[in-house]
């Protein structure tokens, strides 16, 4: 027998020998104190995932949610006092811990909320990079660790504004100095960033939600007739301007909605009528007035949307929720972090006077006949 063959056997004869492999361990087997310890170390998104895996994983995670998701709230939804105030609309003491905050919501509004709000700040995430480098595509890239906690705290400001000051709320003190009195609490920094995000989100409706009848003409190329693209298109020029500072008003979550799921609405007719339900109110008063409210309260800091910072955001591929370019100006955002609840909270007359003065734009969605 060749050599070759000799050693074969031999080879075959001791894998033969071998004790038989231990079947493996399934999760799902597992004590419940063991998977409560593997789960609490996962992320959102593979924490999100085991309510979908089977009935026992799903009721261990019902069960615990309170302690699970505490690492998971830490980890990846900072500033953790910001996210509890978006969620339940109040300002929350700031001395309770994540673990005692998730406790008090398990009486409160309990588990299925709270999962909803972190899969729309997610899913906001998940598509604000490409919102934030449309105009400049090349440059596209994911955010880094910094930035996604700017945005989310901006997102936790928008949030709290919208629902206070462009909500169907009867009887809220919806007046230029309410608004001002809620954005004064935030510092410049958080300002500036802020209207980045606000800058990037509006950019991206006007052209994905409520396109002008140029910019359908644009896309459509010839196969558009003028006809064709005022049947399409919202408006023109400041009727336009209008109309996506209608849409502008809408939750943060029906206009994720809106933007991740344009397609689904074939008219223009549709989408209105999807807005009116979800916001039976928008179109009385004025349109969204978020922009207006951080230049006025910069304005009492002597200070704009275009200066401390040399960028203001967006369009530019740094500054605002962006890290900013050079060392100089990421050090003005330390210095400009601390100067929250500052402002002139008793104005002058004619400060006065030009508030009595300015520009009311009606709040509407229908472009003109």
């Amino acid at each position: 027998m060749a050599p070759a063959s000799v050693f074969q056997e031999e080879m075959d004869a001791a894998g033969q020998q071998q004790t038989p492999a231990v079947p493996g361990v399934r999760l799902q087997g597992l004590p419940v104190e063991i998977l409560v310890e593997i789960m609490s170390n996962l992320d959102f998104e593979s924490f999100d995932n085991m309510l979908l895996v089977s009935r026992r994983l799903n009721s261990v995670v019902e069960a615990h949610w309170s302690f699970l998701l505490c690492g998971i709230v830490e980890r990846e939804f900072t500033p953790v006092q910001d996210f509890f105030d978006t969620l339940w609309g109040v300002n929350l003491p700031e001395m309770m811990t994540c673990s005692q905050l998730l406790t008090v919501c398990s009486t409160l509004n309990g588990f299925q909320p709270l999962l909803n709000f972190c899969r729309v700040i997610k899913r906001w995430e998940m598509e604000f990079p490409s919102l934030r480098f449309s105009i400049l595509p090349l440059h596209s890239r994911s955010l880094s660790p910094n930035e996604l906690c700017r945005l989310r705290q901006g997102l936790y400001i928008w949030w709290r504004y919208a629902r206070s000051f462009h909500g169907p709320a009867v009887d809220v003190d919806n007046t230029s100095e309410a608004r001002r009195t809620f954005l004064r609490r935030f510092s410049t920094t958080q300002l500036h960033e802020v209207n980045d995000m606000r800058q990037t989100i509006r950019s991206a409706v006007q052209q994905k939600i409520c396109p002008s009848v140029t910019l359908v003409r644009g896309f459509r190329g010839k196969l558009a007739t003028k006809e064709e693209a005022a049947r399409i298109g919202w408006g023109e020029l400041s009727e336009n301007s209008d109309i996506v500072d209608t849409v502008m008003k809408l939750h943060p979550a029906i206009l994720l909605h809106l933007l991740v799921y344009r397609h689904r609405y074939a008219t223009r007719a549709s989408m209105i009528r999807f807005i009116r339900l979800r916001h039976p109110g928008i179109e009385d008063g004025d349109v969204e007035s978020f922009r207006e409210t951080i230049s006025d309260v910069l304005f009492e800091r002597g200070l704009s949307l275009f200066w401390p910072f040399p960028r203001p955001g967006f369009p530019d591929t740094y500054g605002g929720v962006l890290d900013h370019a050079d060392a100089e100006s990421e050090e003005l955002r330390a210095a400009y972090s601390t100067d929250g609840g500052t402002g002139v909270h008793d104005y002058p007359q004619w400060r006065r006077e030009m508030d009595a003065s300015r520009e009311v734009r009606s709040a509407k969605l229908e472009p003109a006949l």
